[in-house]
Order: structure tokens, then C-alpha cells, then sequence
């Protein structure tokens, strides 16, 4: 009798609007999605050169600004331990892009920057990961008119 109270205990549970809620967004990510509107058009790189200011919106999300407010979202394969939290990141390239196949690494109190000769910059410990493709953005253009 023991054994099937809790069976049903187990089914109740599972059956609450507690279980079937979501995890709740972040604010960063909710404020995007209020924003910004996805477009589906997906690009491997960005220059560098055009590359104005980034926004860690999470743990997997960050937000490019280029030049002409443009706007790409690169949603990283995995989760990267500590993004979300420090939203500072760096990252070498040997070329003039940031592309999907490179990878950043955060930059905390704990990360080590080491200059190596040639001025070219090593980090040495935070996490390291990489990043998906460049998916472009279009921000939302927010009417004076209230809706009716």
C-alpha cells in the first residue's frame, strides 16, 4: 500500500503546473526577445572591423553591434561555464573575422592575459568556448502610438 501512495504522490507531482512551467528567462534574454526579432539568416563570421560593441545576454547568447546597427546573434553550442555571469569574454584571431569556428574565453578575476612576444596575446586559464554561427537580428521599431 506503501509503494502505491507514492506512485501517486509521484504522478501528482509530475502532473502540477509546477512541473510544466519553464525555467524562468533572464532578464538580458527576455529584454532581447522584446528587442529584437530573429531573422533566420545565419553568416559563419563578422569583421572585426565593423565590430562595435558586444552584450553577453546569457550563459549561451551574445549580442554583436556593427556598424549601421547591424545585429547578429551567436547562440554558442553549449553553455559556457561563467559567461553569464561575468559577461566579459575575449578572443584571438589570426585573422581580421570572428568566425564559428573560433572560440572565446572568459575573462574574470581568475582569467591570466599573458603578451607573448610579437605582442600577441595568450590567455592562459578561464573557460574557453566556442561559438555557433552569427544568426542576423533586425531590432524592433517601437511605435509612439500606444496600441488601441
Amino acid at each position: 500500500m506503501a509503494g502505491m501512495c507514492q506512485a501517486l504522490v509521484m504522478i501528482a507531482l509530475l502532473n502540477s503546473p509546477a512541473a510544466a512551467t519553464e525555467p524562468p528567462v533572464n532578464p538580458r534574454m527576455q529584454r532581447f526577445n522584446e528587442d529584437f526579432t530573429r531573422t533566420g539568416e545565419f553568416g559563419h563570421c563578422v569583421a572585426l572591423s565593423r565590430l562595435r560593441s558586444t552584450r553577453v545576454l546569457d550563459g549561451e547568447h551574445i549580442l554583436f553591434r556593427l556598424n549601421g546597427n547591424r545585429y547578429f546573434l551567436n547562440t554558442l553550442p553549449r553553455r559556457c561555464p561563467r559567461l553569464g555571469y561575468v559577461r566579459s569574454f575575449g578572443y584571438v584571431t589570426s585573422i581580421s573575422k570572428l568566425c564559428d569556428l573560433d572560440s572565446i574565453t572568459v575573462i574574470d578575476d581568475i582569467t591570466q592575459i599573458h603578451r607573448r612576444a610579437g605582442g600577441r596575446v595568450a590567455f592562459l586559464s578561464g573557460p574557453r568556448c566556442s561559438l555557433g554561427k552569427f544568426e542576423r537580428v533586425e531590432k524592433v521599431q517601437k511605435s509612439d502610438l500606444a496600441p488601441e
